[in-house]
């Protein structure tokens, strides 16, 4: 059978050898289409009609009179040859052009071809391929040009799995019609010889290695309906070892590395699932796999006891984290989530920021409690939104930033953090410069660089000034944590940069030092000190508001502070890293609150406990006649009321005031309330 003969057309001339092979008569011909390969089987050629892009089967029992028995499209339309299986009920063709593929049709029934499976050498890069050969162990020798050759094992026609290779041409992949031209897998031998189109002859000893079979079915987890065009995917180094589901949900695919290894199935409409195989070579691994259809849920809350407005609400799973914030009554909403693990971080400046973690399976309400002590006071800051600390300095580079940390190395130790506070559940932390590369390229070079905390303040500031009489028994620590990094090194010198952590203090008091590093950290740490603010009789406190600041007259001593974190680069220049995490303040507080000194001589005694207060207080009060008590703000305005009775009145007072200063009227006197 000779292919593209002017003779024919270009079609297929039949020549007999039989009476003498020297001297071969012609007997026939196809001249329907121009043919470029085929491959006979006795009577039958299945023929590469590669400018119709179709394989056509002829039935030759009659050579003077061929008939066409079927025709079938290749994938990309240049069909350019075929090959018959050893039991001849598939065939695989090629096409010889720009992303092409090695495919396989079931031939039983011709009147029914259907492709079982296609696969390329190197999927994405455009290689063609060119021819391919089967040997009697259902072996497929394939050349693929600028990806040389290829061996697939088509024992499974349906799955196609390559299981070796050999690039006849480093040179590069791609389209492009140079490398493997022919490959030949018939020598006794066992020997394979690939002829190169730029590099002449290749001669090859093959190992041949059955594929790991990985099939099975991909279903509707409520239905049991079967879904067609999911992502069955082995998470492994093997590009090929991918497929997608079939109409009636099957699938077929896997690889010629062994071992145990993760399967990721998704589509879109349903919650992707990653499960676990073994596979084996030469064994076949069979799974369902059943996908939960993505309805879309919601989670919503309502910050308790109290209301909190504009409080941060970052929402975390596998996608990039969505940030949104309370509204003014304390509520938020994240809508249109599918099923699956999710967390959930709330934070705002006063509070100590709290973690939910939430698997979605419908929609749900999560209700962050933020009660808190009275006697407790907590803030916190994990970094993961921004509460409102500045940055200033004179640094040329190595800002503070907040970020998830970039590391960099510095004698082969990590300069930059590559992760934030191992005591931080989720990920950003303050950072001095964070771009990847050279660890010289954002450190903090030829000055200083400054994070400034917003106030931390225990007591509210009000709009006049005034003063609050008669704490008794006053006890006031604070107590400060923070996780921190610092390094220092490299240049001809010494290390000579620190890292100073202050307290600031209004204009007339200055900084307090807590702490100066100087030396490498050798990863995070903790700081943790506790200072003394005030303890015994206080008498005076001066509250100033309109952006003033409150202070303790009696011991000079600062009630709201800024806390600031100062890296600096002194000449000459060294590397210098540093890096804040996990930030908690507390105060702890025991006062109690009378009244004025002409009272306490009557015997008339107003008690309030706790005071300062956070959400309600315990007032009791002795009078001696029936009255009116009440509380107003600083402008008189009347919050709240009630009726006082002849001998020892208790009142527990809730308030969802603002935080603020307010006056208890009482038919024995007044007492100051301090809300924070």
């Amino acid at each position: 059978y000779l292919y593209g003969s002017n003779i024919a057309g270009g079609g297929a001339v039949v020549l007999d050898l039989n009476q003498d092979p020297y001297n071969p008569t012609y007997v026939g011909q196809y001249n329907l289409n121009y043919i470029h390969d085929g491959y006979v089987d006795n009577d039958t050629l299945f023929a590469s009609e590669i400018y119709a892009g179709r394989m056509r089967v002829i039935d030759f029992t009659d050579k003077t009179a061929p008939v066409v028995l079927a025709d079938q499209q290749t994938p990309t339309n240049f069909t350019h040859n075929t090959w018959l299986t050893p039991d001849k009920t598939h065939v695989l063709t090629t096409d010889e052009n720009t992303n092409s593929f090695l495919a396989c049709y079931r031939i039983s029934d011709l009147d029914d071809i259907v492709e079982v499976d296609r696969i390329q050498a190197t999927p994405g890069s455009g290689s063609i391929v060119h021819n391919t050969h089967i040997t009697s162990d259902y072996y497929a020798v394939t050349s693929w040009y600028t990806d040389g050759f290829n061996i697939v094992d088509c024992s499974r026609p349906h799955n196609l799995i390559q299981v070796g290779d050999y690039d006849t041409y480093p040179q590069g992949t791609g389209n492009g019609f140079d490398g493997a031209w022919g490959v030949y897998p018939y020598l006794p031998s066992g020997t394979i010889i690939v002829s190169n189109i730029d590099e002449g002859l290749f001669v090859l000893t093959p190992t041949y290695k059955r594929g790991c079979y990985f099939e099975g079915f991909v279903r509707d987890s409520l239905t049991e309906d079967p879904i067609f065009g999911a992502t069955v995917k082995i998470l492994s180094n093997d590009l090929q070892a991918q497929t997608q589901s079939l109409t009636n949900g099957a699938f077929a695919c896997g690889q010629v590395q062994s071992g145990t290894f993760e399967v990721e199935v998704s589509k879109p409409g349903y919650i992707t699932r990653t499960v676990s195989i073994e596979l084996n070579n030469g064994q076949l691994t069979e799974l369902v796999v059943r996908l939960l259809p993505a309805i879309t849920f919601s989670i919503s809350g309502t910050t308790q006891p109290q209301s909190i407005a504009d409080m941060d609400v970052r929402l975390y799973n596998d996608e990039q984290p969505s940030l949104t914030q309370t509204d003014n009554i304390g509520s938020y909403s994240f809508d249109f989530l599918l099923s699956g693990d999710y967390e959930l971080y709330f934070a705002k400046w006063g509070y100590y920021p709290q973690k939910t973690s939430v698997n979605l399976l419908n929609n749900q309400i999560v209700n962050p409690e933020f009660a808190q002590s009275d006697t407790l006071v907590v803030y916190g800051d994990w970094f993961e939104t921004d509460l409102g600390w500045t940055v200033s300095g004179n640094a040329s580079a190595g800002h503070w930033v907040r970020a998830k940390p970039i590391g960099t190395t510095l004698n082969n130790q990590y300069a930059n953090p590559n992760t934030d506070s191992p005591n931080d559940p989720f990920g950003d932390c303050f950072v001095t410069g964070n771009t990847e590369g050279a660890v010289g390229l954002a450190d903090v070079d030829d000055g200083k660089t400054i994070l400034k905390s917003p106030f931390f303040a225990h007591y509210p500031t009000v709009d006049t000034t005034m003063e609050i009489l008669g704490y008794d028994n006053f006890e006031y620590t604070v107590k400060i944590s923070f996780d921190y990094w610092f390094v220092n090194g490299g240049g001809s010198n010494t290390p000579n940069d620190a890292m100073s952590v202050y307290l600031q203090y209004p204009t007339n008091i200055g900084l307090k030092l807590l702490q100066q590093i100087t030396s490498n950290t050798n990863g995070w740490q903790t700081f943790s000190d506790t200072i003394n603010i005030q303890s015994g009789l206080v008498d005076d406190w001066i509250i100033n508001g309109n952006n003033s600041t409150t202070f303790c007259t009696e011991s000079g001593v600062l009630i709201p502070f800024h806390l600031i974190f100062e890296v600096e680069d002194f000449a000459p220049g060294h590397v210098v890293e540093a890096a804040v995490d996990n930030l908690k303040i507390e105060y702890f507080i025991t006062p109690e609150c009378i009244t004025n000194a002409q009272d306490i001589a009557n015997d008339l005694i107003i008690r309030v406990s706790p005071n300062p207060f956070h959400h309600n207080c315990h007032i009791e009060f002795n009078a001696s006649t029936n009255g009116n008590w009440f509380v107003t703000d600083v402008l008189g305005k009347v919050i709240d009321s009630g009726w006082a009775t002849p001998g020892l009145n208790v009142i527990d007072w809730t308030s969802d005031c603002p935080a603020g200063v307010y006056y208890l009227n009482t038919p024995v006197g007044t007492a100051v309330l301090v809300k924070h």
